[in-house]
C-alpha cells in the first residue's frame, strides 16, 4: 500500500470520526448555556455552484471571507489571503505579474500567450490577465477561495481553483454607508468609502471609492526612489426591481495602480556576493549582487502602471422554480512597466512592456431549485479576448550585444545602445456549454452529476524587431501567424451525505483544464512556431464538514489526489540562437494531501481557529527532475488566530486579535537542487486592536504586520547563471478610523 496515500486516508477518516461524535454528544444544557454565554460561529452564504446556500453546505473545500473578516483582518489585496488560507500562495515578481498557486497548481507565466491555473473572479466575472489581478479590494461583500479544480461551473483555466470576489449590493431599504481613513508607516495613507440606498421605488444603487498609497519598502540607494505604490479605485452600481419577477443590475468598476519602482534583486550565486549577469560582457565576468535586498543599488529604478475598466450587466428572470440570467461583461485593461533588466547597478539592460488587452464574455443560464426535489443549472457562456504585448529590451554599454556588435567589422554598428522587441497579438474564442443537476436519492443522500465542454480558437501573430540582427536577445526580424484550436469536456461527480444537520460527509471526481498557448518573448520564428498544449488535471476528493458543540465549534476537513498531465513548464534553455525562457508541456505530477480548517468559540468573547494544509506534490514524469517537488508546494503550511471581544457596559466593544501564519520551506524552481532557488521555512503575525462605539457608529483599529519582521522572498526566477528575486515587506504597522452611517 502507497504510505502517504494511507496516511490521508487515516486523517480523512480521523477527521470524519471527529465530526461524527462531535455531532451527536456534544448539546449543551439550557442552563450551562445561561451559566456560560458563547458566541455561535457565523455561516457566510455564498454562491460557490451559482445558487445562495451556506457554505457548510457547499461540498467543495474552500474558505470565505465575510464583510467583517475583510475589514477587521485588513485584507486589501488578493496577496493578503495567503496568511488565512492554507494551501494558498500568491506571489509577485511585480505588480504587474501575480502567480497564484493552489495546491500545488500553479502558472509560471504571466505573458498573454498564457493563461493562470487558478481563475480570479469579479462578480462571476473571469480577469483573463496576469496583470489585472492585482487590485483594491473594495466594497466588498465576500471573497471566495474554491479549492480544486471548479470547471464545471465557472470554465476555462480553473484547474487549481478559483478566488470568487463579491461586491457588496445596495441597500433597497435605507441609505447606508462608511468612510474611512488611515495612516500608517513610511508615509502610507488609505482614504474610502461608499453609500448605498434607494433611489425610487424601484431603483437602488451605491458608489464607493478608494485609494491607498503604500510607502515602499525597498530603496535604490543610487536614485534615492522608494518602491511607493499607489492603488485606486471606483465602483457605482445600480440595481433595477422592474417587477417582482425580473431585476436588472448593472455596474462600472475603475482601477489603477502606480508603483514608482519596479524594485527587484539579483541574487548572489557565487563565493563573495557577486553573480554573473546573463547578457553582460565579457561573458562570465562576475558584478556585485545584492547585499541587503532592501537597499540595493540598481541602474534604472523603473516603474509599474496599470489602468482597468470592467462593465457588468445582469438580468435575472423568474419564470415559475426557474430563474433565467443573463451575464454580460466587457474588460478593458493596460499595463507598462520599465524595468533593469539585470537588477545591479551595472548597466547592462532595461526591460519595457507595453500590454493592452480588451474583453467580452457573455453567459446565459437557466436554472431552479425546485427539480425533482433537487437542483440544477445550465448554460451557454461566449468569450472573446484580444491581447495585444510588447516586450522590449535595450542593451546597454556592457551588456553582450553591444560589445560584440562594436567589435565586430561585418557589423554596421557605431551607436551606444541595442533595441529587441518580441510582439505578441492574439485573439481567443472560448465557447461553452455546462450544467450540473443534483438528485436527492434519499432524505440524506444526494448524487451531483455536472460536465462543460469547452471549444476554443487562438488565432496569433508573432513577431519580432531588433536593431542588430544575429546577436540576442532577438537574432532576426521576423512575423509569423497562425491558430490553435483545442476542446475539452470536463465533467463532475459528487456523492454528499448528512449524517445529521450538522454534518455533512462528500466525495467528488472532477476534471480541469488549463487552455494552450504561444511562448514568451520568442527570440527567433522558430521559437515563434514552438507552441503548448493544455494541462489536464484529474482530481478525487473526500471532506467532511461540521457544526458542533451547539454552533460553537465549526471542523471542516478534506483529503485529496490530483493527476496532473501535460504540465506547461517553462525554463531557460541553450537553443540555437542562445539561452531563451522556452515552455514545454514536459512533466507529469500527482499531488496529494490533506487539511482541516476548524473554529473554536470557547467563549461569548474568545474564539480560535486554526487551519493547515499538509501537500505532496511531485514530479512523476519529468526527465531527470523526476521525483523533485514543484514549485511553490510547501510540505506544510499553518494558519492560527486568536481573537477577543468584549462588550463594555457602556456599548463600547474592544477587540484584540493576533493571526500567525507558518510556511514550510519550498523551491521557487522544478530543478530542487539550487540553494539559491530555495525558501526557507517562515513564520509571519499581525496584531490588531479595535475599539468599536456604541451601534457601530465608527470603530479605530491599530494595527502590525509582519511583527517579527520576518525576511522573505515572494519571487524568485532563474535565468540560467542569475537569479532575479522579490522580497516581500517587512514589519509594518498603522491605524485607521472608519464611521458607519
Amino acid at each position: 500500500m502507497n504510505k502517504s496515500r494511507s496516511l490521508y486516508g487515516s486523517a480523512a477518516l480521523c477527521g470524519l470520526a471527529i465530526a461524527l461524535h462531535g455531532g451527536t454528544a456534544n448539546a449543551q444544557t439550557e442552563g450551562d448555556a445561561e451559566e456560560d454565554q458563547v458566541r455561535v460561529i457565523d455561516t457566510v452564504i455564498v454562491t460557490a455552484q451559482k445558487k445562495a446556500e451556506s457554505s457548510q453546505d457547499v461540498p467543495i473545500a474552500l474558505t470565505v471571507f465575510g464583510e467583517d473578516a475583510i475589514e477587521e483582518q485588513n485584507i486589501v489585496s488578493i496577496e493578503d489571503l495567503t496568511r488565512f488560507t492554507p494551501g494558498l500562495y500568491v506571489g509577485q515578481a511585480d505588480q504587474s505579474r501575480t502567480r497564484i498557486v493552489m495546491r500545488g497548481v500553479g502558472s509560471q507565466k504571466f505573458d498573454v500567450g498564457a493563461d493562470p491555473s487558478v481563475g480570479v473572479f469579479v462578480d462571476e466575472i473571469y480577469i483573463s490577465r496576469f496583470s489585472g489581478q492585482e487590485f483594491n479590494l473594495l466594497d466588498i461583500g465576500r471573497i471566495e477561495v474554491l479549492k480544486g479544480p471548479q470547471g464545471t461551473l465557472f470554465g476555462r483555466n480553473t484547474p487549481g481553483g478559483a478566488i470568487s470576489i463579491v461586491s457588496q449590493e445596495p441597500s433597497a431599504d435605507d441609505v447606508t454607508g462608511f468612510l474611512e481613513g488611515g495612516l500608517s508607516d513610511r508615509g502610507g495613507y488609505l482614504v474610502r468609502g461608499a453609500v448605498s440606498g434607494p433611489i425610487s421605488e424601484k431603483v437602488s444603487g451605491s458608489a464607493s471609492f478608494g485609494q491607498q498609497f503604500t510607502g515602499g519598502y525597498i530603496e535604490n540607494p543610487t536614485t534615492g526612489v522608494d518602491d511607493d505604490e499607489t492603488t485606486s479605485a471606483a465602483r457605482g452600481k445600480l440595481v433595477l426591481d422592474a417587477t417582482d419577477t425580473l431585476t436588472i443590475s448593472g455596474s462600472l468598476q475603475y482601477t489603477d495602480l502606480d508603483a514608482e519602482s519596479n524594485a527587484a534583486s539579483s541574487a548572489a550565486t557565487l563565493d563573495g556576493g557577486l553573480t554573473i549577469p546573463l547578457f553582460g560582457f565579457p561573458p562570465g565576468a562576475p558584478v556585485p549582487a545584492a547585499t541587503d535586498p532592501y537597499n540595493h543599488a540598481i541602474n534604472e529604478d523603473g516603474f509599474v502602471e496599470i489602468e482597468a475598466l470592467l462593465g457588468i450587466l445582469r438580468v435575472d428572470k423568474e419564470i415559475g422554480d426557474f430563474t433565467l440570467t443573463s451575464l454580460s461583461s466587457y474588460r478593458d485593461s493596460e499595463a507598462e512597466q520599465l524595468g533593469d533588466f539585470d537588477r545591479t547597478n551595472t548597466p547592462i539592460g532595461l526591460t519595457t512592456f507595453e500590454e493592452e488587452s480588451e474583453t467580452l464574455s457573455q453567459e446565459f443560464r437557466i436554472s431552479s431549485q425546485n427539480l425533482f426535489g433537487g437542483s440544477f443549472v445550465a448554460g451557454f457562456f461566449y468569450y472573446l479576448d484580444d491581447a495585444y504585448r510588447d516586450d522590449g529590451f535595450l542593451w546597454q554599454g556592457a551588456s553582450l550585444p553591444v560589445n560584440i556588435a562594436l567589435m565586430n567589422p561585418m557589423i554596421p554598428f557605431t551607436g551606444t545602445e541595442i533595441q529587441d522587441n518580441t510582439i505578441v497579438d492574439v485573439e481567443t474564442e472560448s465557447i461553452a456549454v455546462f450544467g450540473q443537476i443534483e438528485f436527492p436519492i434519499t432524505d440524506q443522500l444526494r448524487l451531483t452529476l455536472g460536465g462543460r465542454y469547452t471549444s476554443e480558437t487562438k488565432d496569433y501573430t508573432m513577431s519580432g524587431r531588433t536593431d542588430v540582427p544575429m546577436l540576442p536577445a532577438v537574432v532576426e526580424n521576423y512575423e509569423f501567424s497562425d491558430d490553435l484550436d483545442f476542446d475539452t469536456f470536463d465533467p463532475k461527480v459528487v456523492v454528499e451525505y448528512d449524517v445529521n444537520e450538522d454534518v455533512l460527509i462528500y466525495g467528488s471526481y472532477t476534471q480541469g483544464f488549463k487552455s494552450g498557448g504561444v511562448q514568451f518573448n520568442a527570440s527567433s520564428r522558430a521559437l515563434a512556431e514552438l507552441t503548448f498544449d493544455p494541462e489536464e488535471i484529474d482530481a478525487f476528493e473526500i471532506g467532511v464538514k461540521s457544526d458542533l458543540l451547539d454552533g460553537r465549534m465549526r471542523f471542516n476537513a478534506s483529503a485529496f489526489l490530483y493527476d496532473y498531465k501535460d504540465l506547461q513548464q517553462q525554463r531557460v534553455e541553450v537553443t540555437a540562437t542562445g539561452p531563451a525562457a522556452v515552455t514545454r508541456n514536459a512533466a507529469e505530477a500527482e499531488i496529494q494531501g490533506f487539511e482541516f480548517d476548524t473554529t473554536y468559540a470557547i467563549t461569548d468573547e474568545f474564539l480560535v481557529r486554526l487551519a493547515y494544509n499538509y501537500l505532496d506534490a511531485t514530479y512523476e514524469e519529468f526527465g531527470i527532475f523526476s521525483g523533485n517537488t514543484m514549485q511553490n508546494a510547501p510540505e506544510n503550511t499553518l494558519s492560527a488566530t486568536l481573537d477577543y471581544q468584549k462588550t463594555l457596559q457602556n456599548g463600547w466593544t474592544i477587540g484584540a486579535a493576533t493571526d500567525w501564519f507558518y510556511q514550510d520551506s519550498f523551491f521557487f524552481d522544478f530543478t530542487n537542487d539550487d540553494p539559491v532557488t530555495e525558501e526557507d521555512a517562515y513564520t509571519t503575525g499581525q496584531v490588531r486592536l479595535i475599539f468599536t462605539a456604541p451601534e457601530d457608529k465608527y470603530s479605530v483599529t491599530l494595527y502590525g504586520e509582519n511583527i517579527t519582521d520576518e525576511e522573505f522572498r515572494s519571487s524568485v526566477f532563474r535565468r540560467d547563471t542569475e537569479v532575479v528575486e522579490g522580497w516581500a515587506d517587512g514589519f509594518r504597522y498603522g491605524a485607521r478610523l472608519r464611521f458607519n452611517f
